[in-house]
């Protein structure tokens, strides 16, 4: 506390703006990584749904591609998720154009 009262108080303000500056790019930094991580797990709720509806399905060719091709994009929206988790922990931001890109280069 001392050390804040022998500081001018335009130092003082000048590092409040700088902290204020700071924490709103950490914020909106987060809030992206976290919309991503949001819009991926809201797919992966979808598939799981359209996989069980498919289960119902009576032709069995059918019903065996569908789910077939739900469990790929399922795998692929659980390895796009664990990615995002990787990078949120490195801490740095994954843009979902970086993502489809990252998963079209190896085929998925």
């Amino acid at each position: 506390m001392e050390l804040l009262k022998k500081i001018s108080i335009k130092f003082q303000i000048i590092l409040v703006i700088i902290a204020g500056v700071i924490g709103a790019m950490l914020f909106f930094y987060l809030k992206s990584n976290l919309k991503i991580k949001k819009q991926l797990e809201y797919q992966l709720d979808i598939v799981k749904k359209e996989t069980q509806l498919a289960e119902l399905e009576k032709d069995e060719e059918v019903k065996e591609t569908k789910i077939k091709e739900l469990k790929t994009q399922e795998k692929d929206l659980k390895k796009k998720i664990k990615i995002l988790e990787e990078k949120e922990v490195k801490g740095e931001e994954l843009s979902p154009e970086e993502l489809e890109k990252f998963f079209d280069d190896r085929g998925f």
